[in-house]
């Protein structure tokens, strides 16, 4: 902190005397000229002036900041000291017409051109160890750190189950390595062990990114491990896990990437067609953080009655420590540029944030009645607004709560943490986020909670209304939605928004999306459409009042719910919900608690819609959709975007409230404002959505540890007698197999199980594995899909020496043997209703079943293959050797 010296405050005291600049106490001016050249001194300025005699004290006081580029070499701090009041606030503002940058980056200068079209620059500090930076900007342009590959991912093939030989020990093994393609890490085998250390590995866990420090390498064995663990084990959700090489010089291979050696202190860049380097402008960021509001709200000591008008906040970075970036959700480790804890009545007016590596502002810990309105928020390295923090402090004055986000613009976010959200909201209340333009983020719009389950929560009494909210995802992340609920939320408004383009990778492209325990939350007069996945999903919650919507366009599905509960899930009336593919509903839809009413649905196929494994009319006879019709809504134009009401719309006559959904997003606060077409005037990349791997999976169980699960399964064990686990006792071949092992007692029959999530669609599925069964044991194995009332395709029971399939007797099978089993079946267009079975038996001798009928017609599509224990006394069976694969024309 700059702190105030008899010679500084008796020079100032001079210059309030006799510069002309400050013939009015109250406005202290700021330039590069001088005599006050930093925020820092005009703060320092605003204390001297405070404490002087005979000032009048209720005066209101203005740093004026004239136009210019200020270099922030430490973060900007308010404490208690530097408080207003209501009758003294104090503005840090632009001078009229001025644009200033409170920059916290350094520009690089004195490049040379290389060989290969590369340009190099040499930085001293980064050699000696005293700086080191992860972002770039040429010419105002986030540059790309080098990375292989330059467009979409490598793959990991499976995990590491146990320490490598050689390898430093691992507490978790399979959240700590993996193994993949041998010529995929080969480019990280010449680098020194220094090297490796700068080295991160980006892995993609559905909803989250973890950027990994390289702690050991074997490039030919495909085995790589990190220095610290990741949240969750790999390749558990998503089938080969992709992940990205970056920051290494074998990387450096695509105009616009940049890669710092911290050995040699060179910066080296291969610049874009258009870029000449002797004239461009580089800069690389020197701090964290650009502004610090460090109230003290434990103690009752606030920052209060601040203003920041017209200024504009740029450069900053965010250090990866060595064991790397791991998170649970939405980057909520990640700090911001400008930091508030202890502020009240804190405004920030037509500012910009900018050119980050991290949030762009987070009011923390104990700030009240504070607002940030009419700036810019963009080419941010994480999200943009974060408001409270996720724990509960049980101190009150520690909590957040009243803050506003109005007519801003959020947008080109997640840079660099992909898992970050536009405006996001821990446990804290009564805040209002409107008529805000957030777009072009790699995960959520709008999240709000952080409780999982019913739980204590703070969030309450939100109002995120009128935001335009679009282009999300882009296929990289899953499980998002243009608002993302999570825990109760009583009171909370979620109504008048525009979402759309919301795409998400493996699942998840949702549009409102209440997640666990989200209660309490009403969602009216939204306009929501374009979602790779349901344009609504609730996964389980209470009492959410879902109505008054439109719903359009959902890709795969429009209604999804995936928890069934005793209580009230949601009520879901008078919606119009519009789709011409997919599915209307989708996931648990059998006799569940909602309260569905007065709805118009429409498939423009105009083929019979299929709800939830009924037609219209036996929906209806279950008590649900009372009052609802099956009609076209007559939109003016939707397919063109106009989601107007024709006159004659069925929807008006069962009470549909047509709402201007043009409202949404910013709005102008004078006639040449511009900002409306500012929001606008952004363009978005075209989705280049990698197809999702294929699920496939190979496994003796060799290399796995006995009394390990299968690595890649979802369990249902109940641990009472119960188990499923990797065993030495039988085998096929080798030395393991897997057991499961059921037990008296347990609630439902069909526990334990597994399953595994398989999402093949197409081609021809192939399972095969062996079968071990004790006297006793009930085996069943089936193929389903997820529809919202499953449907069966290939399923085979194995018990009382017999082997059955839908109840049919198929042939006697021997007990206490190895029994080989290899079914296949083709899908989708190709399905022809049947599959093919053949069994092996321990002599040799082979049978086979052709054209055996599917569980359901209509079943074509393998996404859940299960295996079930249905046993209910003590008896176990042994599998080994089990493929799953796709093959696809």
């Amino acid at each position: 902190m700059h702190r105030i010296t008899t010679a500084f405050a008796l020079a100032f005291t001079a210059t309030l005397l006799f510069s002309p600049s400050l013939s009015r106490a109250h406005e202290i001016h700021v330039s590069s000229s001088g005599p006050i050249k930093s925020l820092t001194e005009a703060r320092d300025a605003v204390r001297v002036w405070r404490a002087g005699d005979g000032k009048d004290k209720a005066e209101p006081i203005r740093v004026i900041i004239a136009d210019g580029t200020y270099s922030i070499p430490e973060p900007f701090t308010l404490e208690p000291q530097d408080t207003g009041t209501s009758t003294s606030p104090i503005t840090y503002e632009a001078a009229p017409g001025a644009k200033p940058i409170l920059s916290g980056g350094r520009r690089i200068t004195g490049w040379k051109q290389e060989k290969d079209g590369l340009w190099s620059a040499e930085i001293p500090e980064v050699k000696s160890g005293q700086w080191y930076f992860q972002e770039l900007w040429i010419n105002g342009r986030r540059a790309t750190r080098a990375r292989t590959p330059n467009k979409r991912y490598l793959h990991a093939s499976k995990p590491a189950l146990e320490s490598r030989a050689g390898a430093p020990e691992m507490k978790a093994p399979e959240n700590t390595a993996f193994y993949a393609k041998s010529e995929d890490l080969k480019a990280l085998e010449p680098l020194s062990a220094k090297e490796r250390e700068d080295v991160e590995v980006i892995v993609f866990q559905t909803w989250q990114i973890a950027r990994h420090r390289v702690a050991y390498l074997e490039a030919p064995a495909g085995y790589i491990q990190f220095t610290a663990p990741s949240r969750w084990p790999f390749l558990v959700y998503e089938a080969g896990q992709r992940y990205i090489l970056e920051n290494f010089r074998g990387a450096l291979d695509e105009p616009g990437e940049w890669f710092l050696s911290r050995e040699d202190g060179k910066l080296l860049y291969k610049p874009l067609p258009d870029e000449e380097m002797s004239k461009a402008e580089a800069i690389a960021p020197v701090v964290q953080h650009l502004l610090v509001v460090k109230g003290d709200p434990a103690n009752g000591r606030l920052v209060k009655y601040v203003s920041f008008k017209g200024l504009r906040f740029h450069h900053t970075g965010y250090h990866i420590p060595k064991e790397g970036h791991i998170d649970s959700q939405a980057d909520s480790k990640i700090p911001a540029a400008v930091m508030l804890d202890g502020a009240a009545q804190i405004t920030f007016d037509r500012c910009e944030i900018a050119h980050t590596g991290t949030y762009a502002i987070w009011f923390r810990n104990g700030c009240t009645d504070s607002s940030i309105t009419h700036s810019h928020l963009y080419d941010m390295g994480a999200g943009g607004v974060r408001i409270g923090e996720g724990g509960v402090d049980p101190n009150p004055a520690g909590r957040t709560h009243h803050i506003t986000v109005d007519n801003n613009i959020i947008q080109n976010g997640g840079r660099y943490f992909m898992g970050s959200v536009g405006v996001f909201i821990q446990q804290s209340s009564d805040n209002v986020v409107t008529h805000n333009d957030i777009g072009d983020f790699f995960y959520t719009g709008v999240s709000v909670g952080w409780v999982w389950g019913y739980g204590e929560s703070l969030s309450h009494h939100n109002k995120i209304d009128f935001n335009h909210i679009h282009h999300l995802g882009y296929g990289v992340l899953s499980d998002m939605g243009g608002f993302y609920g999570l825990g109760p939320a009583s009171g909370t408004s979620v109504s008048n928004n525009h979402v759309h383009d919301v795409q998400g990778y493996r699942y998840g492209g949702w549009g409102l999306y209440t997640d666990e325990g989200s209660s309490g939350v009403l969602m009216e007069n939204n306009l929501v459409h374009n979602t790779r996945h349901a344009t609504f999903h609730q996964h389980y919650g209470r009492d959410n009042v879902i109505r008054n919507n439109i719903f359009a366009f959902g890709s795969e599905a429009q209604i999804q719910r995936s928890r069934s509960e005793e209580h009230l899930s949601f009520t879901y009336a008078n919606n119009i919900v519009l789709f011409d593919s997919g599915v209307l509903y989708y996931g648990q839809w059998n006799k569940p608690k909602v309260r569905m009413e007065s709805n118009l649905y429409w498939d423009l196929r105009k083929e019979p819609i299929d709800f939830a494994g009924s037609d219209f009319a036996g929906w209806q006879k279950q008590g649900f959709d009372r009052g609802s019709r099956v009609a076209d809504p007559l939109f003016v134009d939707a397919k063109g975007g106009n989601y107007q009401l024709k006159s004659e719309s069925p929807a008006l006559a069962m009470g549909f409230k047509p709402f201007d959904y043009t409202k949404a997003g910013v709005y102008d606060t004078g006639a040449s404002d511009g900002w409306r077409a500012l929001a606008a005037a952004r363009t978005y990349p075209e989705v280049d959505l990698e197809p999702v791997p294929l699920f496939s999976y190979e496994d003796d169980f060799e290399g796995t540890p006995v009394g390990k699960p299968l690595w890649n399964a979802r369990l249902d064990v109940h641990n009472k007698g119960d188990s499923i686990a990797v065993t030495e006792e039988k085998a096929k071949g080798g030395k393991r197999s897997v057991k499961v092992q059921d037990a008296p007692g347990l609630p439902n029959p069909w526990t334990p199980h597994f399953n595994f999530d398989c999402n093949h669609k197409t081609g021809t599925s192939r399972v095969s594995f062996d079968l071990w069964m004790e006297p006793g044991a009930k085996f069943n194995h089936e193929w389903r899909n997820k529809l919202a009332k499953y449907e069966v395709g290939p399923s085979i029971d194995v018990q009382d020496g017999a082997l059955f399939s839908r109840k049919k007797e198929l042939m006697k099978l021997p007990v206490e043997q190895w029994v080989h089993f290899e079914l296949s079946a083709a899908l989708g267009e190709a399905s022809k209703g049947t599959w093919v079975l053949k069994v092996v038996l321990a002599d040799g001798s082979e049978k086979a079943f052709e054209e055996l009928p599917n569980g359901s017609k209509t079943w074509n599509t393998l996404e859940w293959l299960v295996f079930v224990s249905n046993a209910t006394e003590k008896a176990a069976f042994y599998l080994d050797n089990l493929v799953i694969k796709n093959v696809v024309p």
